[in-house]
């Protein structure tokens, strides 16, 4: 009998272990630390996601939390800013963040009118959309997105999506 209750709490314990979730990649603290204080809203407070897409990508941030409404404003308006920034071939927030410019950059400021942004608000935050039909602007924003998708182990594929 003592056998079988050990063999129930072995199995039990196997069961508790296979249920949590798997530990999430190491990002550089620093890192999240610069991205909180240029986006003016907490980075553990949101989820990233980055779109390698065949007509460009886009950049998606919303909160954990749907009803926490001062961070999805702040993201909000973040990503208002940025699509502003961007569109006048302006990366040095981006820049900041990560402490060099970002893969594609140089290419995207040469390129600056082959690019449109545009920022579509969700209910939990927000979307930047880069479109284009310049085949080197649409490899300038592949590798944009790649690098972000490396630096912040978002797990988001690398290959262009329809």
């Amino acid at each position: 009998m003592r056998s079988i209750c050990s063999i129930a709490s072995l199995l039990l314990l196997a069961l508790a272990v296979s249920a949590q979730e798997p530990p999430k990649p190491y990002v550089d603290p620093s890192l999240l630390s610069r991205a909180t204080k240029v986006s003016g809203f907490d980075a553990d407070r949101v989820n990233r996601h980055f779109y390698v897409l065949k007509n460009g990508g886009a950049v998606e941030i919303t909160a954990k939390d749907p009803n926490d409404e001062a961070t999805v404003k702040a993201i909000q308006s973040h990503l208002k800013k940025e699509s502003d920034l961007w569109t006048k071939g302006n990366f040095e927030s981006v820049t900041s963040v990560y402490g060099r410019p970002p893969e594609g950059t140089a290419q995207l400021k040469k390129l600056r009118d082959e690019v449109t942004y545009a920022v579509v608000q969700e209910e939990n935050g927000a979307v930047v959309r880069m479109l284009t039909v310049n085949p080197s602007a649409k490899s300038a924003i592949h590798d944009y997105l790649k690098f972000q998708i490396d630096q912040l182990k978002t797990g988001d594929p690398t290959s262009p999506q329809d």
